[in-house]
């Protein structure tokens, strides 16, 4: 290792996302702080991809898909020889991996996982079981392995059946360095009127479970009477405007699309609530505590409850309508100290998070080559 480390991250392309928005903080931090970065993508674009420092140096692989693009990797690791190779998501995971094994490769590989794995059955594509099988093979032997939260790390280990010791929890960055949050534009016409507002913000598909979201909040119409803002896009989203319609909410429920500016929505609420059947960190959590406001999150692997500390920081309620809805009664009733919300968000800043990978890889060992 060198006396400045070098990092390189890989991953497929920077579009909207919470690990990439994570991935594009820490690579800009780095950068920041004077170590050599370099990203490698699939391709180029993204909204996160302009976020990127124009500074640091982007390569795109010959192929872009997990095995093909391997001898590409290989070669930028043999001319750049960093340091370590950052990776998040199976497939480029697999591709890095196996391309610092190769002979002459000295780079670390680090791969993680920043969302919930589960099995794979024989309906997969046959791509995908390729590549969890190789997964299967070569993550027990990894010296490192990232991931997002305490539980995330039992899932893993678990799953994959990766060395515990070898298994290290750092979260992603949420927060920029210096986030500093201005009173934004309100982004919809019910933050104007008199209602208390319940937010959410994500892709309106069924892990999100947004049904049991409007469901809860109809269970409040008889006295707290909030209105519903759902900020997001997906294939659910005639399905939960005909949940609201059919529990007669229909005027109180607004999904207005999709937005790049979910903190306007999260500022502007009276609770943000979240309500996914799982979450391996709960980035819109961490963004509405940096708005101050008040949360609410079903108690579900894994995030939501260390994110929160057990509720200290925010409502946990059980999984159904009349749970969720006690939940932002309750939560709503209380008197939030505004400022101690805000400082828990900011334990996962780029700063904090980028402290915590240096320290997490430099106490490492580099033994995985030996086992091959």
């Amino acid at each position: 290792m060198s006396t400045t480390e070098s990092f390189a991250f890989y991953y497929p392309r920077l579009d909207i996302g919470g690990v990439q928005h994570s991935l594009v903080l820490i690579a800009n931090e780095l950068h920041r702080r004077g170590y050599p970065v370099s990203f490698i993508l699939w391709e180029k674009g993204g909204r996160e991809f302009e976020r990127l420092n124009t500074d640091i140096n982007v390569i795109i692989p010959d192929h872009a898909s997990t095995l093909r693009a391997i001898p590409s990797l290989t070669r930028y690791l043999l001319i750049e020889q960093p340091d370590y190779l950052l990776t998040r998501l199976e497939d480029p995971n697999v591709s890095a991996t196996l391309a610092c094994f190769m002979p002459g490769v000295s780079t670390d590989p680090v791969p993680g996982e920043g969302s919930v794995s589960s099995p794979i059955g024989a309906e997969a594509r046959l791509p995908d079981r390729i590549t969890r099988k190789v997964a299967d093979i070569i993550y027990p032997n990894l010296d490192y392995f990232l991931v997002d939260s305490t539980g995330m790390k039992r899932h893993v280990v678990d799953l994959f059946d990766i060395q515990q010791d070898a298994v290290d929890v750092c979260p992603p960055a949420v927060l920029e360095r210096g986030f500093q949050l201005k009173t934004p534009p309100s982004p919809h016409p019910f933050f104007e009127m008199d209602d208390p507002v319940v937010t959410s913000v994500g892709r309106l598909a069924p892990v999100k479970r947004y049904e049991l979201l409007i469901r809860a909040v109809a269970q409040l119409q008889d006295d707290l009477s909030p209105r519903l803002v759902i900020a997001g896009d997906g294939e659910e989203k005639s399905f939960l405007a005909d949940v609201a319609t059919e529990l007669d909410i229909d005027g109180r429920v607004a999904l207005p699309g999709s937005t790049d500016q979910p903190l306007q929505y999260m500022y502007h609420a009276d609770i943000f609530a979240l309500t996914s059947r799982s979450e391996a960190f709960g980035i819109a959590l961490v963004e509405a505590l940096a708005c101050g406001t008040p949360v609410v999150a079903t108690d579900v692997p894994y995030g939501p409850r260390e994110i929160l500390s057990g509720g200290t920081y925010g409502k946990l309620t059980g999984e159904t309508p009349v749970a969720v809805a006690n939940g932002i009664r309750e939560a709503y009733a209380n008197n939030w100290d505004q400022t101690m919300l805000r400082n828990r968000a900011s334990d996962f800043d780029v700063v904090s998070v980028t402290d915590t990978l240096l320290e997490t890889l430099r106490n490492g060992s580099s033994t995985i080559r030996n086992q091959f």
